[in-house]
């Protein structure tokens, strides 16, 4: 039987894991969806920048991910690392289903961002963290 203190850090991680999840889910239909058709023009015209919504999608996703391994060291490689394979691997994942859609434009910078965002922002948390300790 599990301990009570550790109950709601397990809680706190799997509710973060499924957050992350739904994000990762927001994300993978934002890379793959064609939204020209849907929406009107004048909702296209005032869309933020591309840079921005894939540093937001593809960061939360990686932020959402680590902080479920926060406080744990159940994986063999280590936190930080189980989180840049998830985060990388999804974020190249993404951008690459782009290469199937036809209406989708894949472009390289686009797939370096998704691949690197993740690697930088795991890097701060590390960094935090070791600060903070």
């Amino acid at each position: 039987m599990p301990r009570k203190e550790a109950q709601p850090l397990a809680l706190r991680r799997e509710g973060l894991r499924l957050a992350a999840l739904g994000w990762g889910a927001l994300v993978l239909l934002g890379h793959v969806m064609t939204w020209r058709d849907v929406l009107p023009p004048e909702v296209l015209r005032h869309q933020p920048p591309d840079i921005v919504l894939h540093l937001t999608g593809v960061g939360m996703f990686t932020l959402l991910y680590r902080a479920s391994w926060a406080g744990t060291e159940d994986s063999r490689l280590g936190p930080n690392v189980a989180a840049l394979l998830v985060c990388c691997t999804w974020g190249a994942l993404c951008e690459s289903l782009q290469l199937f859609v036809p209406l989708r434009d894949f472009d390289l910078r686009e797939l370096a961002l998704n691949t690197l965002s993740p690697v930088a922002l795991v890097g701060l948390w590390a960094l935090i963290e070791m600060l903070w300790a």
